[in-house]
């Protein structure tokens, strides 16, 4: 039997949308216009509405169409996505599980809602961004020394206001705020010559370049 094709599947936003939380996108495959995605935000939740054109149904569109959604990232604050499903559907039921969505219930018309965290946003393919989780603290420390040494200099920036000196607790209160293990980034910082540690070991300063 010969391997079916693989589709072409792309996301076009189209300009009119009514407002910032009410978007569209253009869905097509190999060129061909077979539908639409329509999002809205509301809070922290992301209402999604998906067609695909008849014709394209069971053919992979809406799989892809949910996944390049995701990739976006349309609205980066937003925590919670949510799809509304007709509950005799079972094809767009699997596909939204395929998407990692969860049956999270159904509203007055009996329609079935899913739901699933809205994805992180992306890290940065260079610098110290690639060390830093969601919430701007460090979750991996580089092994490449060149870039350890980057990333404890961007925790200096943050730590340290020009010319100032801290105490050993005051240090590691600041460093809290950016790592679960405040001695081994604060050795790490003494060891790079990030920072200079006083001979009683008692305040630390940033070091001179």
């Amino acid at each position: 039997m010969a391997e079916r094709s693989r589709v072409r599947v792309s996301l076009e936003q189209r300009d009119d949308a009514t407002s910032s939380d009410h978007r569209i996108w253009a869905l097509t495959a190999d060129g061909e216009d077979v539908g639409s995605l329509e999002a809205d935000r509301l809070g922290g939740r992301i209402d999604v509405r998906l067609f695909v054109t008849e014709a394209r149904r069971g053919r992979g569109v809406a799989t892809a169409a949910l996944g390049q959604f995701l990739g976006l990232r349309a609205w980066p604050d937003a925590q919670t996505l949510r799809i509304t499903l007709d509950p005799d559907n079972r094809a767009a039921a699997a596909v939204a599980a395929s998407a990692g969505f969860s049956a999270s219930g159904s509203d007055a018309t009996g329609s079935e809602h899913w739901e699933r965290a809205a994805p992180g946003p992306r890290r940065p393919r260079s610098g110290p961004g690639r060390f830093v989780d969601a919430d701007g603290r460090i979750d991996r420390f580089p092994v490449r020394a060149a870039e350890l040494r980057e990333l404890l200099a961007w925790v200096a920036d943050r730590t340290f206001s020009p010319g100032e000196v801290l105490s050993e607790r005051a240090l590691n209160e600041r460093l809290s705020g950016l790592t679960n293990d405040v001695a081994l980034l604060r050795r790490h910082m003494v060891d790079h010559g990030v920072l200079a540690r006083t001979r009683s070991g008692s305040e630390y300063s940033r070091a001179e370049p």
